[in-house]
């Protein structure tokens, strides 16, 4: 008789040892909370070419090269999201971090990216902000991932087997009995559970992909269908309101900040209420309002990690330091007195046909006249000048940029 058991383990089965990786889904493109606004990404405009050899690195940290612990390799967008390969360093902070994913005890993903291009839209009284066109330029290792469908891939891999001997109590008949590593169903509804606790959903939703003997993918994409199907059916009960400034939207704090920061150089400008609370922030305090409208928190983050998040994206400190140089350039072109104002007057011309215009000279210096004495002549000069109107200009391309 022979005797076959299936022992379980959460660990990702897509890990190789030997060679240092392991297969990880890093987004789906799930909306995430953001200040004031909902953002979401869209897979397909997606560039990948700069998340091909980028760096896997630690909690988003990206200081110096001991927070880089791997590399991404092969990234490409299948079945809705995007999937790469994760090849770990292998120093000891990294080697580290690699057992704790292959035991199973570190499962967040995360990924950072830049935006070139939004779309704006409304759903009820949620604001929303789509990527249209966007570069992953990193991933990350986190505790808490912002998409919840992020996860290090348990897919077919051959697992070794050990055979195990033993001896049957009826009839004393030496059994060979084989352990094979992989997940039973106890440990995959158990997962499903658990995905239904993180993404928020009922527990009858857990009870049908458990009786449908759905694999974790399945309820993985499921999950995402529920989640997208509850975000369309929701809906506020409350009297109706014209938001006409939201205080918190980025957008409104750029004009505000960068107005500060002109006042600043310039005393005698009277700043308005509303930019009034950013004229006594420092730059740091400034690039700490700015990250807190995005919604990323900069509690214990030290002077540097600040700037550093702050400056490479589409957040208000770029656009704020955009607005006191549009307001400095102002200044210049208003206090710069042109030349020919004093020299020529200012007319207008109904079409483009070429103009006439005559000069006259000055007139003869007028001459004391003695009594009964003769009065001298004098002369004018006269000359034609010819002058047209025509068009001048230039066109400029919008660029996006985060």
């Amino acid at each position: 008789m022979t005797l076959h058991f299936r022992t379980a383990s959460p660990r990702p089965t897509t890990f190789d040892r030997e060679a240092r990786t392991i297969e990880a889904v890093v987004s789906t493109g799930a909306p995430v909370a953001r200040g004031g606004f909902e953002e979401r990404l869209d897979l397909s405009g997606a560039d990948l070419s700069r998340l091909d050899g980028a760096p896997l690195v630690d909690g988003h940290r990206a200081e110096t090269t001991r927070d880089v612990i791997g590399v991404i390799e092969a990234p490409k967008i299948r079945d809705g999201a995007i999937w790469v390969r994760i090849k770990f360093r292998t120093n000891e902070a990294a080697t580290a971090i690699m057992n704790d994913v292959a035991d199973g005890t570190l499962r967040g993903l995360s990924v950072g990216y830049t935006v070139q291009a939004w779309r704006d839209s409304q759903e009820g009284n949620r604001r929303i902000r789509t990527a249209t066109k966007w570069t992953p330029i990193e991933v990350s290792i986190t505790p808490i991932p912002a998409d919840p469908s992020a996860y290090f891939r348990s897919g077919a891999s051959a697992m070794p087997e050990d055979n195990v001997t033993t001896t049957a109590p009826d009839n004393g008949q030496t059994t060979t009995q084989t352990t094979t590593q992989t997940q039973t169903r106890a440990q995959i509804n158990r997962e499903i559970r658990s995905m239904a606790q993180m993404a928020n959903l009922p527990a009858t939703w857990a009870d049908e992909q458990i009786d449908a003997e759905a694999s974790l993918d399945e309820a993985r994409e499921a999950a995402f269908a529920a989640m997208q199907t509850r975000q369309a059916q929701t809906q506020t009960r409350s009297t109706r309101a014209a938001i006409l400034h939201d205080n918190t939207d980025p957008a409104v704090i750029a004009p505000r900040m960068g107005e500060a920061l002109y006042a600043r150089a310039h005393p005698d400008h009277q700043v308005s209420d509303p930019a009034r609370e950013y004229v006594g922030q420092s730059m740091i305090d400034l690039c700490r309002s700015a990250l807190r409208a995005q919604g990323i928190s900069t509690t214990g983050m030290h002077a540097e990690s600040v700037v550093t998040r702050a400056l490479p994206s589409t957040s208000t400190l770029p656009e704020a330091l955009g607005e006191s140089a549009r307001r400095e350039l102002r200044r210049a072109y208003q206090s710069a007195a042109s030349g020919a104002r004093a020299m020529a007057r200012q007319t207008t011309a109904r079409d483009f046909r070429t103009k006439h215009k005559i000069n006259m000279s000055e007139a003869p210096t007028l001459e004391k006249v003695n009594e009964s004495g003769e009065f001298k002549s004098g002369a004018m000069h006269d000359s034609a000048e010819t002058y047209r109107a025509n068009t001048f200009g230039f066109s400029s391309a919008s660029r996006g940029r985060r």
